[in-house]
């Protein structure tokens, strides 16, 4: 199909619809409770508590130290508004973290938070956090180059306006830091900012792209790793054994948010399960979800529902929703 349009693909709300199919609203149920458990964990990661962790795990200047000890660095958290629950009360700004550049269009982050550098010394006084959960695995572009591209945004909206006197010495350091879920095996990729001979300027560096790909199946030998947290957090598993899972990283007793945030996605986790998530759309799970929301998404359109329409029940934004109904015609 050549030259597709949104409009070409949006039929007549005025005209008569045809009776869904009980196979169109069990995949819209079940891609339903999967995106409210995708919603809730960003809800839970833009916990001050929760992101510690994943510093302490990933971001060099908070090599060796604790979560405890990482905490009071996190400034204030922005979450997109897309991605906030309205009955969640966990501690972060409810913003639309997005950026905004004339003549480049807008930018949605996830989770977007400024942090005070524990070694000024070595780097910028504060550091610039982005932390981004990709639901599709293959979304029809690499997600190192959507990553780059979101590192350069986060310095680029730092010095708006260019001048004369513009002083580029106050750029602070980017992490861009991404999950990828159901891939093949655990791997942490890392790029940065190196000379011809493999060594970091810190003037130089100012970017930091970290890509966490997370396997179908947790792997036990990952003990207490950034893949044992993301797994622990991010898993859809029954509601007793994620809860306990989780009490390996923060005392349930004292921290009323994770614990809310936890017992949500507990809750969606058993719809999941109830829905068939796991048993049900078995393709989409052995291929990889993504396949199975590209299912769902062709299911939608040939039951007459618009771009718009399957964009907000899918919660995938609207040139992705085309580029999958383009590759399937």
């Amino acid at each position: 199909m050549s030259d597709l349009k949104t409009t070409d693909l949006c039929h007549s709300s005025s005209s008569k619809l045809p009776e869904a199919s009980t196979d169109l609203k069990m995949n819209i149920n079940i891609n339903s409770e999967k995106i409210k458990y995708d919603t809730i964990a960003k809800n839970v990661f833009g916990l001050k508590e929760v992101l510690a962790y994943i510093l302490v795990y990933i971001v060099p200047e908070f090599q060796n130290m604790t979560q405890l000890e990482a905490i009071p660095y996190i400034k204030d958290v922005s979450i997109s508004k897309h991605a906030v629950s309205s009955n969640f009360s966990g501690r972060y700004l409810k913003l639309d973290s997005e950026s905004k550049i004339d003549g480049e269009g807008t930018v949605h982050f996830d989770i977007r938070t400024i942090i005070d550098n524990p070694k000024p010394e070595d780097s910028t006084i504060e550091l610039v956090i982005n932390f981004e959960m990709q639901v599709i695995n293959n979304p029809g572009y690499t997600i190192e180059k959507r990553g780059i591209y979101y590192c350069a945004r986060l310095i680029s909206e730092q010095l708006p306006v260019i001048t004369q006197d513009t002083n580029y010495g106050s750029l602070n350091k980017v992490y861009s830091i991404w999950v990828v879920p159901n891939c093949t095996k655990d791997e942490l990729v890392t790029y940065k900012i190196t000379d011809d001979n493999g060594n970091s300027n810190t003037e130089a560096n100012l970017l930091q792209l970290s890509i966490v790909r997370l396997a179908k199946k947790k792997n036990e030998e990952y003990n207490h790793s950034i893949f044992d947290f993301l797994h622990t957090m991010l898993d859809v598993i029954p509601a007793e054994e994620k809860m306990k899972n989780v009490g390996r990283f923060f005392d349930l007793n004292k921290n009323k948010s994770v614990v809310e945030g936890v017992e949500k996605m507990c809750n969606l986790s058993d719809g999941v399960y109830q829905n068939g998530i796991e048993q049900g759309i078995e393709q989409g799970i052995e291929q990889g979800i993504e396949q199975g929301i590209a299912k769902i998404v062709l299911s939608m359109y040939n039951n007459h529902l618009s771009l718009e329409q399957i964009s907000e029940i899918s919660d995938l934004p609207l040139d992705e929703v085309q580029k999958i109904i383009e590759n399937a015609v």
